[in-house]
């Protein structure tokens, strides 16, 4: 995807996100960015915050440094970001690049991270719903996701202690079906691993994802249900029998004032 291309859509979601909460208009010096992966991103973020399943209501939050995102990542408590109110009464926040205390105290900073909003300053693994990483292809969109990117995001959602999909799970209840997963994303192809190894990890790819609904994780949710009850009652994932010996920029250049509109509503 070009720059103008990116530019362009982003300004449609803005506006999207705009009428279901009042909170910005088109964020123009976002679009300032040279940056054309760091808009992808934003574009992916946007669309997911436009597309909330219905019945959820969204709440913008101010950071400290005010209506700003992390350019690449910063701390949760600075940046603006999004609290999500499920109808079940749980409440998440939906950030994008914020830092995250991993399995090791280690600083992680995913794309786009949902989180429970219980972490509101700090976030550590365990507040860890989904995470996405996106991952645009500049040059040709026939080019794949890496295997470097496929394994570093392989080892985020490991450290960050990220849960395989399960049926009626919260990622699955508030986001739509583009994101019902965690998944690296990309308007290319995906990484050319097998789709095994996908289900063994417990996260998925996007593929062919310009802004616009449609892709959808591969592999898909309920083929991740499968592997994870097959490993859970498999001979071979059971604990062994016991030897005898025992041996997780600023955005908006206008914002509304805070303010919050039920998805799926007008």
């Amino acid at each position: 995807m070009d720059r103008a291309s990116l530019i362009s859509k982003i300004g449609t979601l803005a506006n999207a996100i705009g009428s279901m909460a009042p909170v910005f208009d088109t964020p123009e010096n976002v679009l300032k960015s040279k940056d054309a992966d760091f808009l992808y991103e934003v574009l992916c973020y946007f669309f997911m915050i436009s597309k909330l399943r219905s019945g959820t209501v969204i709440t913008y939050v101010k950071g400290q440094l005010g209506h700003a995102l992390p350019g690449r990542h910063g701390s949760k408590w600075k940046h603006s970001h999004f609290e999500v109110a499920v109808p079940s009464g749980e409440r998440l926040h939906l950030c994008m690049a914020t830092y995250i205390l991993d399995a090791y105290d280690a600083k992680r900073a995913p794309d786009i991270s949902l989180q429970q909003a219980t972490s509101d300053t700090t976030p550590r693994y365990e507040n860890i719903i989904a995470i996405w990483d996106a991952k645009h292809r500049k040059a040709r969109e026939e080019d794949r996701v890496t295997r470097g990117d496929f394994e570093k995001f392989r080892g985020d959602v490991e450290v960050l202690r990220i849960p395989p999909p399960s049926a009626g799970d919260l990622t699955e209840r508030v986001c739509s079906p583009e994101f019902s997963v965690s998944a690296l994303i990309t308007n290319g192809l995906p990484p050319g691993e097998p789709a095994a190894r996908f289900l063994d990890l417990g996260f998925s790819c996007v593929a062919k994802f310009t802004g616009e609904a449609g892709p959808v994780p591969n592999p898909p949710r309920t083929q991740h249900y499968t592997r994870s009850t097959a490993k859970r009652t498999s001979p071979s994932a059971q604990p062994p029998a016991m030897a005898a010996s025992p041996s997780a920029i600023a955005l908006f250049a206008s914002v509304a004032p805070d303010g919050q509109h039920p998805q799926g509503e007008t």
